[in-house]
């Protein structure tokens, strides 16, 4: 089994799959042109469909993955898209360090409560 990867970067489909006649014979009926300083084919965002369904008759129960950092299917996002984006993922990142810390302070056996809050023993200096 082998792995196919496709993707989408400065507006056109991707793929970088093993060498396979079929798919080559099908990449050129659809428009693809080869990459070779990359080993991709590029095709056309509106051949996208059309790529999925050749790469699925070409390489049947291959592994088909997306590359890290890429976004399959969907134009490539402007400044303030990849800012939303990076926003969310921020968010999301320190939820989970919340809840990891929530977790950690159960392990130790912490309590929750307000931070640095002064018992009714302590006096001011």
């Amino acid at each position: 089994m082998s792995e196919v990867q496709i993707w989408e970067a400065d507006g056109r489909i991707l793929v970088r799959s093993p060498y396979d006649k079929e798919f080559v014979r099908g990449a050129k009926k659809l428009g693809g042109k080869w990459k070779g300083e990359a080993k991709v084919w590029a095709f056309d965002l509106d051949a996208t469909e059309a790529v999925r369904a050749l790469v699925g008759e070409c390489y049947p129960g291959d592994d088909v993955v997306v590359p890290t950092g890429s976004r399959s299917g969907t134009r490539a996002a402007s400044g303030t898209d990849q800012r939303a984006r990076i926003d969310e993922l921020f968010g999301r990142m320190v939820k989970t360090l919340g809840e990891t810390l929530d977790e950690l302070g159960d392990v130790l056996g912490l309590e929750d409560g307000p931070e640095n809050e002064r018992s009714s023993s302590d006096e001011d200096f």
